[in-house]
């Protein structure tokens, strides 16, 4: 029987894009939360090797224990404004065929272990991560790393990781599994809302604040170290809360707020200013009905647009009356061409020719009242709408 191909779980060890560093912080500096106690002896102990993973535990005749590594200086190393070089200090030599691994760093730097939740990599667990600090007098280059951490059974192997170029004096974070204990649920809501009008020269200048605001909430079976929560930045949106956050090329930064069982919600919340040009003139009544309902203007505002809505209004019952009279218009004289024709083809009976003459003759004077009602409807209308444009170009606020 053909059997279908399971790939074998590996386990959670992911392998994300190489973290680039933050830039200055975009509010108070954050240095995330104390370290624990735990981490003290993995702080004493390198994290980086180029060594592969340990393979696992196999039973193995007895042999003579390997040799102690040889005693050999680090390298030299020298920054320059595209590469790092490093020079031994002493010359190596290597049999053929033969390899050799040599060592060009040698230093303890400061580690801790943190969560980072990168949606873009896993949407509902953060990465297991540790955040590593460069306080060699050098910068590290790029690379791929191997991570252990040395614990009561010696050193256990963690992950691998990617390095970016590394500058003395700064930061990464090194994420290298998901970490399935703690899961995490997002929701974004967006508000907009009118801050500020302003009217002059029949022009409404607003400025709309439109809010974004993103609630994780966190829920955990052990509580993490720390944990850091990475949300992208979008052009034109200022982060407002929190204040605390950190900057990277293209997201935030943000500490998560968890209670002692490592459960909570942090709430981060952007604005973005828009700025917005309405003519007052050309408003509608269902427009205006909208700003005159609303309660984010100014009072004075407020009561300008509501002298706008009710000359709008007069000319828009003006138009109506006008619009009616002009159907109503059509409408006799269409009557009035049907009983001429009516009249021009009747035989000579006086009676009949008579009541059609009638007809035509009150036709007629239905046309001339409407006309005369016309008249008066375009001056009314003219009238409302100069009193419209007199009211909004005297409006200065």
């Amino acid at each position: 029987m053909p059997r279908p191909a399971v790939p074998v779980e590996a386990g959670n060890h992911v392998l994300p894009p190489p973290d680039t560093g933050t830039f200055a912080e975009a509010g108070g500096a954050t240095e995330g939360g104390p370290r624990g106690a735990a981490l003290k002896s993995f702080e004493r102990n390198p994290v980086a090797a180029a060594a592969p993973p340990p393979l696992p535990m196999q039973a193995a005749p007895m042999s003579a224990p390997a040799p102690p590594p040889a005693d050999i200086t680090p390298a030299s190393a020298v920054e320059q404004s595209t590469q790092i070089s490093f020079s031994l200090t002493e010359k190596v030599s290597v049999a053929a065929g033969q390899s050799l691994v040599v060592p060009l760093i040698e230093h303890d730097l400061p580690v801790r272990q943190v969560d980072l939740y990168r949606p873009a990599t896993e949407p509902n667990h953060p990465l297991a991560a540790i955040e590593l600090t460069n306080a060699a007098a050098t910068g590290l280059p790029p690379g791929v790393l191997t991570l252990y951490q040395t614990g009561e059974r010696g050193s256990e192997y963690l992950g691998d990781a990617r390095l970016a170029a590394f500058p003395a004096g700064e930061k990464r974070l090194l994420s290298y599994a998901v970490d399935n204990k703690v899961s995490i649920e997002q929701h974004t809501d967006f508000q907009p809302s009118i801050v500020k009008a302003t009217i002059a020269e029949g022009v409404m200048h607003l400025t709309r604040l439109q809010r974004r605001t993103t609630a994780y909430r966190v829920s955990s079976s052990t509580p993490p170290q720390a944990l850091v929560i990475e949300q992208t930045r979008l052009g034109g949106w200022n982060l407002t809360a929190p204040d605390n956050a950190e900057r990277t090329a293209n997201a935030y930064r943000i500490p998560a707020m968890l209670d002692a069982k490592g459960n909570g919600t942090t709430t981060v919340v952007e604005e973005q200013p828009v700025q917005d040009e309405v003519r007052l003139v050309d408003l509608g009544d269902e427009q205006l009905a909208v700003y005159v309902a609303g309660k984010q203007l100014d009072p004075k505002v407020h009561e300008a647009l509501a002298g706008v809505a009710e000359r709008r209004q007069t000319v828009s019952r003006q138009q109506a009356d006008l619009d009616r009279l002009n159907q109503e218009r059509a409408k006799l004289t269409e009557d009035e061409e049907r009983l001429r024709s009516n009249y021009a083809v009747m035989k000579d009976d006086p009676a009949t020719r008579k009541r059609a003459l009638d007809k035509l003759n009150a036709a007629e004077t239905a046309i001339d009242t409407n006309a005369a009602a016309i008249a008066s409807a375009n001056s009314a209308l003219a009238t409302a709408q100069s009193d419209l444009a007199a009211y909004v170009s005297g409006l200065k606020l």
